[in-house]
């Protein structure tokens, strides 16, 4: 009998455990469901991780998918930001974060997966958003080989994403996207190569490019690039293209711009520039051997490397008696002296 009771008292006992657990359970959602309205979605996704896995032991903590690309948001962001907050914060470690990168493939040519992002993303864009440009340069690697046990491939022969041979790399051709009004940049494709990629080869990969981007819903109006020899010899390729169809048709013609045949066999009309940088670099390299010899309003005038390191001078010493103008006008100021 006193058994019975005994058992009785321990099933009321776990039944008023449960009940407590679940009302406690209860209040928690509620008010993180109460507050979660007042944020946004990643602040209340920020809050609920906290609340749930701080209390854990640093190897029994879950993270959702969610979770762990917005800490991964924030890790690509500033790794050593990231750090600090890991210290203040529970957040995901870095090897999970690692772990979740390495299973993300992304192929050499133009990849098909940042593509479909892409046109996701670029359906959200205003029209006057969609403008961009498409650049691209060459970079040069270290040559070698090596074992991608993700893709279980060996990595570091050239592969332009459709051909693929037994040549070892030692450059790779980026092209990326970048907005004109709307500030965003995305790389699209990285072709590997032996040496500078030829000018028909980069003509191919070019016009491969700007059909893509086309496709995505953007609306490309320039293409942008260093004064290489082969990125010099491509564009010109281009303008005898254009010219050519320009005569066959009977259509203006207009060597500022070239023309790629789209899909939908529309020809879009592009303007080639090349970077401000580089071509402040070449002026300054052809100005230190030689002159520039140019004309105004039919006069003759004579630019000299020796005139731009004069107007250097000339402005330091200008900048020198500026600032110290202003130091004696301050310094008469507050001694409240007159002059």
């Amino acid at each position: 009998m006193l058994l019975k009771k005994c058992r009785q008292a321990n099933s009321r006992k776990n039944l008023f455990k449960d009940r407590l657990n679940a009302a406690e359970k209860f209040t928690e959602e509620y008010l993180i469901g109460k507050n979660s309205e007042k944020m946004t979605a990643a602040a209340s996704l920020f809050m609920r991780l906290q609340i749930r896995e701080t209390s854990k032991l640093s190897r029994g903590r879950r993270f959702t998918m969610d979770e762990k690309m917005l800490s991964l948001s924030l890790y690509k962001r500033s790794p050593k930001c990231y750090r600090m907050l890991s210290k203040l914060f529970t957040l995901p470690s870095k090897r999970t974060l690692n772990s979740i990168l390495s299973t993300v493939v992304i192929s050499t040519g133009i990849c098909p997966s940042i593509m479909s992002v892409l046109k996701e993303n670029v359906k959200n864009l205003k029209p006057s958003e969609k403008f961009c440009s498409i650049l691209f340069d060459e970079v040069c690697l270290s040559s070698g080989l090596s074992y991608d046990s993700v893709t279980d491939q060996i990595d570091g022969f050239v592969d332009t994403g459709s051909n693929l041979s037994q040549n070892i790399a030692d450059h790779a051709l980026v092209f990326m996207v970048r907005g004109i009004k709307k500030k965003f940049k995305q790389p699209i494709a990285y072709p590997f190569c032996k040496g500078a990629t030829t000018q028909h080869e980069l003509i191919r990969q070019l016009k491969q490019v700007i059909q893509c981007v086309s496709q995505c819903g953007l609306k490309i109006v320039a293409t942008i690039s260093d004064q290489g020899s082969a990125n010099v010899g491509a564009i010109k390729i281009l303008n005898q293209e254009t010219r050519s169809y320009c005569i066959k048709n009977d259509l203006p013609y207009d060597d500022q711009f070239y023309e790629i045949e789209l899909e939908n066999n529309e020809r879009l009309k592009l303007v080639h520039i090349y970077d401000v940088p580089h071509l402040i670099k070449c002026i300054q390299n052809n100005l230190i051997t030689k002159n520039l010899v140019f004309t105004i309003d039919n006069d003759v005038k004579c630019a000299k490397w020796s005139h731009l390191v004069r107007l250097i001078y000339t402005m330091k010493i200008m900048l020198f008696l500026t600032a110290k103008c202003c130091h004696v006008f301050l310094t008469n100021i507050l001694s409240q002296t007159k002059f």
